[in-house]
Formats: C-alpha cells, structure tokens, sequence
C-alpha cells in the first residue's frame, strides 16, 4: 500500500456522521492515528459503523470531554461544522492545519 502524507500523524475528525466516518476509515487505512469527535454520545455507543471502527483504531469521544487539540497534526472537518465551532478556533489558535472532508477526498484524488 501506498503510504500517504497522513501515515503516522495524528488527527482529529470533527463529526462522525457519514462523511466523517468515511474520513475516518480512510486515514486509518492509510495508517493514520485517528481520533473522533462528536456531540451525539449515543451515536458514538450505539452506531456499527463507528463500533467497526473502532475496533479498526478509531478512539472516540464526546465533545465536550474533548480536551488537547495541540496534540494533533491535524483537523478534519465534517461539512455541516462551522469554523466558529470552539474546536475549530482552538485549532486555529494552536496552529493545527484544518482541512475540511472535501479537501481530504481532493487529497485522495491527486493520490491515485
């Protein structure tokens, strides 16, 4: 497999809805260490996806019990977060590079 720029770099996903999850499995299959937040808890319990997941490396947890964004290489972002989400701006802060899902599937496309 081909390695990628996200080999070995940690990143945080901000939304685990569908195209979150789809983020997620992609860095993960490039060896990314891969982190999900989100605000629904009980998605994060209950979704098999993200079971699936997380049992291919995905750590999760809720939002607000998100803590250190400094410790990350990067932030990916789910369509409907908005950059004045507090996550964002701390990114933005920390001067942790933000790419938003669009932009990954784009970096996905150039690497083919």
């Amino acid at each position: 497999m081909q390695q990628f720029v996200f080999a070995g770099k940690k990143v945080l996903v901000l939304g685990l809805g569908l195209s979150g999850r789809s983020a997620s499995e992609f860095l993960l299959a490039h060896q990314a260490f891969v982190h999900g937040v989100d605000r629904d808890a009980s998605l994060l319990e209950n979704h098999p996806e993200i079971q699936a997941l997380k049992q291919a490396g995905l750590t999760v947890c809720v939002e607000k019990d998100f803590l250190n964004i400094s410790e990350y290489d990067l932030l990916v972002l789910s369509p409907g977060v908005p950059f004045s989400h507090p996550l964002v701006q701390s990114a933005q802060q920390a001067y942790v590079p933000i790419m938003g899902e669009i932009e990954l599937g784009c970096q996905i496309v150039k690497n083919r």
